[in-house]
């Protein structure tokens, strides 16, 4: 089946004998086509957040929870020591690569929870800090030598002193 010269010729004698219902009918086509295209050219993008804020508030969790569970180790222990601490630190810089969260921001949140805790322990701030530090560096050798870089270069000031 294809198109015979009869339908041919009726279809062109329909245009010949009503020319602007023709142009009317091919102009709703266009339209309706434009329309479609138009239509799904005005849908937008919903606006995603900015990667360096979320960045900013992911590594903000990370420090506050790590500084937290330092903090609560140590007060929800029997007898707490500096020890407890300092191993609180290195789970919370393994926890944290476990989860693929920031380390860096772990072993920061750490060693503050860490000087937040020294008055706690009976211990001076500063020397426990350092410690503190050093465990961080420590626990992320075993996560692996990016953290480890990563840590040393956030804690320099007190792994250097």
């Amino acid at each position: 089946m294809g198109i015979t010269d009869r339908t041919l010729r009726t279809v062109v004698s329909g245009v010949r004998a009503h020319p602007k219902a023709v142009i009317a009918g091919a102009g709703s086509a266009v339209a309706g086509v434009l329309a479609v295209v138009m239509g799904r050219r005005a849908e937008t993008l919903p606006e995603l957040p900015d990667p360096g804020t979320l960045a900013g508030a992911t590594a903000a969790s990370v420090y506050n929870a790590a500084k937290g569970a330092v903090i609560a180790a140590v007060r929800e222990a029997d007898e707490p020591t500096r020890e407890t601490a300092l191993e609180a630190v290195r789970r919370a810089i393994v926890e944290a690569a476990a989860a693929g969260a920031d380390v860096t921001a772990a072993a920061l949140g750490g060693v503050d929870g860490a000087v937040a805790i020294a008055g706690d322990l009976d211990v001076p701030a500063v020397p426990l800090a350092r410690e503190a530090a050093e465990a961080a560096r420590v626990a992320a050798g075993g996560v692996g030598p990016a953290a480890a870089v990563r840590i040393r270069d956030a804690l320099a000031p007190l792994l250097d002193a």
